[in-house]
């Protein structure tokens, strides 16, 4: 994967926040997965100079999840 550049939407009813970055290749982590937007990674490291950290996603969105919403995670390659 090298230097793949990555996209992550998170969908919540209406809303959506989209995160890019580089992959991790050596993401390997069976229940936990992190965005950096530092060069740190761990085996839980899925991406690394993330656009985005949590504190910049949409407060609403954010509300929905944590009320119980259902939302969706899609991956894909830049």
């Amino acid at each position: 994967v090298g230097d793949a550049r990555l996209v992550i939407e998170i969908i919540v009813g209406r809303l959506t926040e989209r995160i890019t970055g580089i992959a991790n290749p050596a993401f390997n982590h069976e229940s936990e997965i992190v965005l950096r937007k530092s060069s740190f990674v761990s085996d839980r490291t899925l991406m690394i100079h993330a656009d985005k950290g949590s504190s910049e996603l949409s407060r609403e969105l954010v509300g929905l999840l944590r009320a119980g919403e259902n939302g969706a995670v899609v991956l894909s390659k830049e």
